[in-house]
């Protein structure tokens, strides 16, 4: 488990110890989020999506598969 988590250098983290801070919390921290779908490539899709509908925790999750990480 990640001890604690330093924002600033979230470009330091391993796509494993990334998917093991965003299930670490209990909601869809934003930071970990972007820093998610940056690596994954969908920021575009991410950034275009409706946060009313379903479409953010959809494009999340693809970016999880595309890394080959989980975040639940």
């Amino acid at each position: 488990m990640i001890e604690e988590l330093n924002y600033n250098k979230l470009y330091e983290l391993s796509d494993a110890q990334l998917g093991e801070a965003i299930r670490g919390f209990d909601f869809w921290d934003a930071d970990l989020c972007r820093e998610l779908v940056k690596r994954a490539g969908l920021e575009e899709e991410y950034d275009a999506a409706d946060p009313d509908e379903d479409d953010i925790e959809q494009i999340l999750y693809k970016a999880a598969d595309k890394l080959g990480i989980e975040i639940l």
